[in-house]
């Protein structure tokens, strides 16, 4: 996986945010694929998915006006469900 630098000026936000739940820490709100891409990168287990790496590459498109927003939110959504962190309550 290649890392870029990303520089945006204006803060993506989704319609309606995500949350996800690391271990069994405190609910976290996840609000744009900024958000999204700082969980995948520092806050998600070692386990690295097909839908993980999906999810980083549709965040980075949107980030950088190169891919739709809410197909990040979706992407993120199903990491977060292969990765048992999609917070239901």
């Amino acid at each position: 996986m290649r890392h870029e630098v990303i520089g945006a000026s204006v803060e993506v936000r989704w319609r309606a945010p995500v949350w996800v739940r690391v271990g069994n820490g405190m609910p976290e709100i996840v609000r744009g694929p900024k958000d999204a891409l700082a969980q995948l990168q520092f806050r998600w287990p070692c386990f690295q998915g097909a839908s993980d790496q999906d999810a980083n590459m549709k965040c980075m498109a949107a980030l950088t006006k190169r891919g739709l927003c809410e197909e990040s939110r979706e992407a993120f959504i199903n990491a977060s469900i292969e990765a048992k962190m999609l917070d239901w309550s």
